[in-house]
């Protein structure tokens, strides 16, 4: 897998080429914009992803909550092309942080790494101390290589951060990954799809209707001349019942094993 310098088109305005960095460099939000959903996302070894905001240039879509980001041919050689497309919505029991006709093809002449990474903060629904938060990823691969990689994590927030993935604070709690690793494609039957098992975690809100913030980061690694369509989602809910059960009984052993420390001492 190489490092490249890369240039990536935004409504036909083509993007300066970014310097290349150690590769697979985290990707990062920018923090000037903490009202509107965005969506970034960065090439192996970029170290400054491109960012796209909710109705703010290069969102080809106008309506509050949903963000359409065109990557063309128009660029020099770009290594990708494709659509990326966000949109966020609410229920009166949870919400929704979803990626949808996510497109994407490989257009150099090696093997590629890209990361999408959507984030929203202000999520109040739905309200409890403690929440369950739902990672779900499908799609198609065409003409991918063996070994070739789909992979979606999914993010909450309690301190309503934005674009927060440090699963080392308390406050960050992680559902996921969800990834499918491709076969060798065949001539004769290039295409693959895929549907991974829903991974569920509980985060703990803080306060009752506290808002909380959604992440959606999804690596693609695809070989030369492959291409992916995929759809991910992130969703919160109130928890199941066992669930709170076993958050009760872990928070039981900690006190058990406290009331020890203290009886022995």
């Amino acid at each position: 897998m190489k490092t490249t310098q890369i240039k990536l088109s935004i409504l036909a305005t083509v993007a300066a080429a970014i310097v290349p960095a150690v590769a697979n460099a985290s990707i990062s939000i920018a923090l000037n914009n903490s009202s509107s959903m965005a969506l970034a996302y960065v090439e192996t070894g970029d170290y400054t992803p491109d960012v796209v905001y909710d109705n703010q240039t290069g969102d080809l879509d106008g309506s509050t909550g949903n963000i359409t980001v065109q990557a063309s041919n128009t660029s020099s050689a770009p290594d990708w092309n494709g659509t990326f497309s966000a949109y966020t919505t609410s229920t009166s029991s949870s919400s929704i942080l979803q990626g949808l006709q996510l497109a994407f093809r490989n257009n150099a002449t090696s093997t590629q790494t890209i990361t999408i990474e959507v984030t929203e903060v202000g999520f109040t629904v739905p309200q409890g101390l403690h929440v369950s938060l739902l990672n779900e990823l499908s799609g198609t691969l065409t003409n991918a290589a063996a070994g070739n990689t789909i992979t979606f994590s999914s993010y909450a927030d309690s301190k309503n951060g934005w674009g927060n993935t440090d699963t080392t604070q308390p406050n960050v709690t992680q559902s996921g990954p969800a990834s499918y690793v491709a076969s060798a494609s065949l001539p004769t039957s290039p295409l693959q799809s895929f549907a991974q098992p829903t991974n569920t975690a509980v985060f703990a809100t803080g306060a009752d209707g506290a808002p909380y913030s959604l992440t959606d980061v999804l690596t693609i690694t695809l070989a030369s001349g492959a291409s992916a369509n995929i759809s991910d989602t992130t969703q919160t809910a109130v928890p199941e019942p066992a669930s709170l059960a076993m958050l009760g009984l872990g928070g039981a052993g900690l006190l058990l094993v406290r009331r020890r420390k203290a009886a022995q001492a």
